[in-house]
């Protein structure tokens, strides 16, 4: 049996999403805003680490050619993912200045016992200079999570599973996963004030990076500003934490694997998962038909199409 690590996720948060998605293998026909923001981020992103003379607006720029979101909604989320990238541009080469990237959506293929072959692919691999090799996983987020929510996140105890198992992924040593992550939000220039310099508000909505840049902007030299851009919040707009886990930790994640397994041979009917995702879930008005006990093969056929054979869309 093949398992991927989207599967799981899906299979994770509901039964029904697993269903639609990898059972009934549905895909909708309509665009998703917040996927297509989240995908265009992560071609952007591999874009540029893969060269870093290409920048992440610019790559941007290139994915909403080629993928336009065809929707009303291109009006929005096209500038906010312009604004996010080209505000990533400016924050972080700072960051980045000794990193050096060893992989770039580094594929993993694992056979575990009882013939369970897993797969999933990885963001980046990075070796960040006094800190050692991580797996990276880019995200966005409306608000930057609790650390609890990405210490508990089963998608980077499985990466670190990939990661002491299989062979070619071993040889890099990864301490963990280090979660690169984008605020859904563009920055906000500070206020110019009458006699020309820039504002030192607290409420200015920009990472300390952007601010200084902007100051630099105004033809100031940006040593006067130290002390307040010192006292701006750091990750209000950009996060890397880093998460360790045991082998204890890991082991157990391979239990739930292959109870997953087990759960998706055994189940028959699958049940719905009610919670926050259902706001924005692809499947939503499937499900209204089904909890109702109403057809809804009529309307899956009409705004959902079958995905390739062997290939998730």
């Amino acid at each position: 049996m093949d398992l991927s690590v989207s599967e799981f996720l899906a299979f994770s948060k509901c039964r029904y999403l697993w269903d639609y998605k990898y059972n009934m293998r549905l895909v909708p026909n309509k665009q998703n805003k917040h996927t297509w923001l989240g995908t265009g981020m992560h071609y952007a992103l591999a874009e540029h680490y893969r060269n870093r003379g290409v920048s992440v607006a610019r790559a941007w720029s290139t994915y909403t050619e080629h993928f336009p979101l065809t929707t009303t909604d291109e009006l929005e989320y096209g500038p906010l993912g312009q604004s996010m990238a080209e505000h990533y541009d400016i924050w972080s080469p700072v960051h980045d200045q000794y990193t050096e990237v060893l992989a770039i959506e580094k594929p993993f293929h694992l056979l575990l016992d009882s013939g369970l072959r897993f797969t999933g692919v990885i963001d980046a691999i990075w070796r960040v200079p006094n800190q050692g090799v991580w797996l990276i996983e880019h995200k966005t987020h409306a608000q930057m999570p609790a650390i609890e929510e990405l210490q508990f996140a089963p998608q980077a105890v499985a990466y670190m599973l990939a990661a002491v198992t299989d062979p070619e992924l071993r040889k890099y040593q990864a301490k963990g996963v280090m979660y690169n992550i984008l605020r859904k939000a563009g920055p906000q220039p500070p206020a110019i004030l009458k006699d020309g310099t820039v504002s030192k508000a607290k409420n200015v909505h920009c990472s300390p990076e952007y601010y200084r840049s902007f100051v630099h902007k105004q033809g100031y030299d940006s040593t006067p500003y130290d002390d307040f851009i010192a006292s701006m919040p750091k990750e209000d707009y950009f996060w890397r934490p880093q998460i360790v886990f045991s082998k204890k930790r890991i082991t157990g994640f391979v239990s739930q694997l292959f109870n997953m397994r087990e759960s998706i041979a055994r189940e028959g009917f699958y049940q719905p998962d009610p919670r926050q995702l259902c706001a924005y879930c692809d499947y939503r008005s499937l499900c209204e038909l089904r909890l109702w006990g109403s057809e809804f093969a009529p309307l899956a056929a009409s705004e959902y199409h079958k995905a390739a054979p062997h290939g998730d869309e």
